[in-house]
């Protein structure tokens, strides 16, 4: 729900450090991967993760919008990958035949030669490298979540390198003599020899390796509507790539009557040569990349005949072209067999992780979350939902919000209730479809958020979730312990109080507000709620004397804030400044609001700050802000 998207933590960047714990590395936790098969056991919060039963110390996990993120600790000690830093922000890590190529801040990724985007960017925070979790399929993981304990699992198969849905040799198919995909309109030679270990959640890309790691063939599909020219389909190509791989040759080759940009490279660090080709087709463009352990282009040149046997057509009526693809009637299928749950969505959503919900999944512009929660005796879907409801109306200004309408529904067979309801952020109008209902000792809310801007596909979505979302109750009651919906027990007005020995000061802060740095014995913490900010920062051995004139000009020198009020103020003994801002709104949903405290005391500057954005400026989140800056005191140090 978008209650629960909006809670985040701002997260501060530190690069320096973030490698140092990234490379402690077991010299020895490679070889045990292999030889064992991998089995780590994480949760979101907790410092401390299993591998194979062993504890390891780590980052904590932790979630910001929709995705889970991990130390990169848990590929690096976890499988036992090698890494290579290059110019203090891109990352390589290989783990037997696999490399990926991460770069801090972009969600530009390689997965064995294949450019990818992740569901997020990594980060690092305080001073280590977080990773979406989805990357450690790349190594052949596969994530879970057990639903009783919400503790994410990672596995990994003895000595396997199998990718999410559909590793397994392809061998075994008698009388196949050609491999390919329907839905994206490809075929080639049947691979002899190799064994498919990776396919992506739609099936756009696929490789396959040989027992002994000496070959590797993949395939991507990519949406390419726009026409290109052969430089720039060359271009394209050319982002293949990687860093430590030299390009040898760069010439079109031409193959069944089509033409095929090409280019050759060598690896300076695995030994291997590659035959990278590339084609606009279809409104796709189709990537293939053939690489083997070799001494020359000439050993590369005499087993890549493959690619030449690839063509952008699939022959549904040939009996020996076999079928790889994961979309059937326009539709991917997806399964989390601890619910019994099964959906199928459009090609373009892929599955993730998200600590807040117990199924994740989304697309450029949608997601769409599954909850399962405990259900308090007596409980109803109505009175439920209108929990949720009468939250949103706290943390959304009716100038930035419709509904919400609720309306009664049968999801899964059993009586329900759906809100629809439309909210404004600094991005845009976004429509949401929350179902409600409650069965047996459970109930289950489905969240469908989608940009409005794109209200076809998210009512394409809203009714595949109505026809074809099932969930097999009785596995629920098997499966799930106790799971209780926070908003059951939560006091939106509950505060705590926080206090800073250090520092001697003082503040009440809701308890529902999200800590980013939430140690107040250092010199700055944050907090977070729907829409806003709070801030406590202090500057030792300094005065105040230049800090109200320098905030003010570094506030408002951009334009992007203009000062709206200014006066002294004292906070007990201490003298200081009171500021507001207001943030100039570009367009529909930007802008907001700013205070902030400047304070001198016992030697210190203080800085207290709230910021709300325009459409959670809300009589609530306001008095809220305002209670909590009058409850900052200082203290006996």
């Amino acid at each position: 729900m978008v209650l629960n998207r909006f809670a985040r933590t701002s997260l501060s960047f530190l690069l320096v450090i973030a490698l140092f714990f990234s490379l402690a590395l077991s010299a020895s936790a490679a070889d045990e991967a292999a030889a064992s098969g991998l089995d780590i056991r994480l949760k979101a919060g907790s410092g401390s993760m299993t591998v194979n039963g062993k504890a390891v110390a780590v980052q904590a996990p932790f979630q910001q919008s929709g995705t889970t993120y991990v130390p990169l600790s848990v590929i690096t000690k976890g499988f036992g990958a090698s890494l290579q830093l290059k110019d203090n922000k891109i990352i390589t890590l290989k783990y037997m035949t696999h490399t990926v190529v991460l770069t801090i801040g972009s969600k530009t990724a390689w997965i064995d030669g294949k450019k990818a985007t992740l569901a997020a960017a990594p980060v690092v925070v305080k001073g280590v490298t977080m990773v979406p979790i989805r990357v450690v399929e790349a190594f052949g993981g596969k994530v879970a979540v057990v639903a009783a304990t919400k503790e994410i699992r990672i596995t990994s198969a003895t000595g396997s390198a199998a990718g999410t849905g559909g590793a397994g040799g392809i061998d075994t198919d008698a009388g196949k003599s050609r491999i390919g995909d329907s839905y994206f309109q490809w075929s080639m030679n049947y691979p002899t020899g190799l064994a498919q270990n990776f396919q992506s959640d739609n099936g756009d890309y696929l490789s396959f390796q040989d027992v002994k790691k000496e070959f590797y063939l993949s395939v991507g599909a990519e949406e390419a509507e726009e026409p290109m020219d052969a430089a720039e389909q060359l271009d394209y190509l050319k982002d293949n790539v990687l860093y430590d791989e030299t390009v040898l040759d760069s010439k079109p080759v031409k193959r069944s009557g089509l033409t095929f940009q090409r280019v050759v490279a060598k690896s300076s660090e695995t030994g291997f040569y590659y035959d990278y080709r590339g084609i606009q087709a279809n409104g796709r463009f189709y990537t293939l990349s053939f690489g083997k352990k070799a001494k020359s282009v000439d050993e590369l040149n005499a087993s890549s005949s493959i690619l030449d046997s690839f063509e952008v057509k699939f022959d549904a009526s040939n009996k020996a072209l076999k079928d790889l693809t994961k979309v059937k009637d326009g539709l991917v299928a997806f399964a989390n067999d601890d619910y019994g749950l099964e959906l199928k969505l459009p090609p373009d959503w892929v599955e993730d992780s998200d600590g807040d919900s117990s199924a994740y999944y989304y697309n450029e512009t949608s997601d769409l979350s599954f909850y399962v929660y405990s259900a308090p005796s007596g409980d109803t879907a109505a009175a439920w939902s209108e929990k949720y409801t009468d939250k949103f109306k706290k943390f959304f200004a009716e100038t930035s919000r419709t509904g919400p309408e609720s309306s009664d529904i049968v999801w899964n067979g059993v009586p329900a209730k759906q809100v629809h309801y439309s909210y404004l952020t600094d991005t845009g109008w976004s429509e949401e479809y929350d179902i409600f209902a409650v069965r047996g000792s459970y109930k289950y809310m489905i969240s469908l958020s989608f940009d409005k801007k794109d209200k076809a596909k998210g009512d394409e979505a809203l009714q595949l979730v109505l026809d074809n979302m099932k969930v097999d109750f009785s596995q629920v009651e098997r499966t799930i312990g106790e799971l209780p919906d926070p908003i059951d027990s939560e006091k939106l007005e509950e505060v705590v109080a926080k206090k800073s020995k250090k520092y001697g000061y003082s503040v009440s802060i809701p308890k529902y507000w999200v800590g980013g740095e939430k140690d107040f014995e250092k010199e700055s913490v944050t907090y977070s709620g729907v829409g806003l900010s709070f801030l406590i920062a202090v500057n030792p051995d300094t005065k105040l004397d230049l800090y109200p004139d320098l905030v003010q000009k570094q506030y408002t020198s951009s334009g992007v804030m203009e000062l709206t009020d200014k006066k002294e103020i004292a906070v007990g003994a201490a003298k200081g400044f009171e500021m507001s801002f207001k943030i100039v709104a570009a367009k529909e949903g930007d802008g907001g609001l700013v205070k902030l405290y400047l304070l001198e005391n016992g030697g210190n500057v203080y800085l207290v700050q709230w910021m709300v954005q325009n459409p959670n400026a809300t009589e609530f989140n306001l008095k809220q802000l305002d209670d909590v800056m009058n409850s900052f005191k200082f203290t006996e140090s």
